[in-house]
């Protein structure tokens, strides 16, 4: 935990029961403060806007630690833009090459956000991440999901051209 550890309250350290039982609320007074002050930074409107603004301006500069950092703050938390917070999240990871990370997060974006601006661009990337990771058979299957979804894509012919290298990796050749 992250409250330091202080002497046992039955110990030989204790003076009488009185004194044990104020160290006991002492401590836990202290705890319910760090808890406390842990969700603040979570659920605070004005800190959710500041760390998805230090977020996406980080990823903006292609410093995706730090956009991780800040995104990650607020991801779970930040319902007003949760589609946005999850998507440069999982873009944050994916150019970091955290790829289990970043596939769970993408995931995520497609399943629990389905109407989000980002679905396009999301599910292209899935696709890609399956691709980059050699897992041929899985970006075989989102590249041709990718190409149904979004037949009017300015995207589509990449999806195909990506679609028809993952069919040759998989021994489908036509």
């Amino acid at each position: 935990t992250d409250v330091p550890a202080t002497a046992s309250s039955s110990g030989a350290n204790s003076n009488s029961p009185a004194e044990s039982v104020t160290e006991d609320s002492s401590q836990k007074n202290d705890t319910a403060s760090i808890e406390s002050s842990k969700k603040t930074g979570e659920t605070d409107p004005s800190l959710q806007r500041k760390y998805f603004k230090n977020g996406v301006e980080a990823f903006e500069k292609k410093n995706y630690i730090i956009a991780e950092y800040y995104l990650n703050k607020v991801r779970d938390t930040y319902a007003v833009l949760a589609d946005h917070t999850l998507y440069y999240y999982a873009k944050s990871l994916l150019l970091q090459k955290k790829y289990e990370s970043a596939e769970e997060n993408y995931f995520k974006l497609k399943t629990e956000y389905p109407d989000s601006i980002f679905k396009e661009k999301a599910a292209l990337e899935y696709a890609d991440l399956y691709y980059i990771t050699e897992k041929y058979y899985s970006a075989e299957k989102n590249y041709s999901e990718f190409i149904t979804a979004f037949p009017a894509s300015a995207l589509l012919p990449y999806a195909k051209y990506q679609l028809a290298l993952c069919q040759e990796k998989n021994g489908k050749y036509q």
